[in-house]
């Protein structure tokens, strides 16, 4: 018994010593914060720092009982911001599952928790994946083929937008990285990197979309995807700034942009319907018709994609986004206000 004790002790000290190594980069966070203003940026960013922290406090307790884990996080966050702390709290869970060799558990323990904030996890452990292996396919294999196939490919936003939150404004070079993964896959990284922008260039689309000019013409798409999802996801209690936002995207990004809005709305919509209905009820007549027309088009062809579920598992997730913007193109692009 005390042999068991000593070991469990020392596999405690090796695998706090391993998080502080690995976590303490998190003062990148902090770099964009000024906590000396109070102006909307700064405190709405550490809103959701705080949030992102408190999960990622949550998931590394050694004790991640479910139903504990979710009414911690009823009590201490307020609904809008649960999804950021989920984040957080599956990458500190996919820390504590690095250090077991666990890493078949992961979706079955986060979903025990919530399965409604499934694209939450998958980005946190993109986080996770990043801040350990930076860009390894091999070693991202190992936690996919643990996952849904069909969303799996969401970890690639996780890892872009960790690495631009990083790197973005300090070593341009570091896209050549990027090369070790498959184009499909880059491309959600881009998405990742896109979310980011969101945030560096603070809730300002203008600079954000200046930001592409460094990064491949190919990928500014799907760039323009994360920007929409980002968007429409941290703004859905501001859709007004979200609706002048979408006025300033070029022509040739919208339908990439309106397609990352209807991905941020599902999100939305799957974590907490009553929220989400009550946001939705606060909008205006044309913009609440805008926000239920994207929805149909996501809505639909993700149906059409279940139905063909033996064949495209593997592709569910990349043909989600071609068929979406390709529907939005069809329409010409006409889902936001004054259209």
């Amino acid at each position: 018994m005390v042999a068991l004790y000593i070991v469990l002790l020392i596999l405690g000290l090796v695998f706090i010593k391993f998080l502080i190594l690995k976590i303490i980069n998190f003062r990148t966070f902090h770099r964009y914060i000024d906590r000396n203003k109070k102006d909307f940026y700064n405190i709405f960013f550490q809103k959701i720092l705080s949030s992102f922290l408190y999960g990622l406090k949550l998931g590394l307790q050694w004790i991640t009982i479910p139903n504990y884990v979710k009414q911690k996080m009823m009590k201490k966050v307020k609904p809008y911001y649960h999804g950021f702390a989920y984040e957080g709290y599956s990458m500190g869970i996919a820390a504590k599952l690095t250090i077991t060799g666990q890493k078949k558990y992961f979706e079955r323990h986060v979903k025990k928790v919530d399965p409604t904030n499934i694209y939450q996890y998958y980005v946190g452990l993109g986080w996770w994946l990043y801040k350990l292996h930076i860009f390894n396919r091999a070693r991202y294999q190992k936690w996919i083929i643990h996952l849904d196939p069909r969303l799996a490919p969401v970890i690639y936003d996780g890892i872009g937008f960790s690495a631009a939150l990083e790197r973005f404004d300090h070593d341009k070079h570091f896209i050549a990285s990027f090369q070790v993964l498959k184009e499909k896959e880059q491309r959600v990284l881009y998405q990742g990197i896109g979310r980011c922008l969101w945030f560096l260039k603070q809730f300002d689309i203008v600079l954000a979309l200046d930001s592409l000019a460094a990064l491949p013409n190919k990928y500014h798409k799907d760039c323009a995807s994360g920007l929409g999802l980002a968007a429409a996801y941290s703004f859905f209690d501001q859709m007004d700034q979200v609706f002048m936002a979408t006025n300033k995207i070029p022509t040739l990004l919208k339908a990439a942009f309106l397609q990352g809005m209807g991905f941020g709305f599902e999100a939305r919509r799957l974590q907490n319907p009553l929220l989400f209905k009550n946001m939705l009820l606060a909008l205006n007549v044309n913009q609440r018709k805008e926000v239920t027309a994207l929805l149909d088009i996501v809505d639909a062809v993700k149906q059409e994609l279940y139905e063909n579920d033996e064949i495209n598992q593997g592709e569910f997730y990349y043909l989600w986004i071609d068929l979406v913007r390709e529907c939005v193109e069809k329409r010409g692009g006409k889902f936001y206000e004054g259209s």
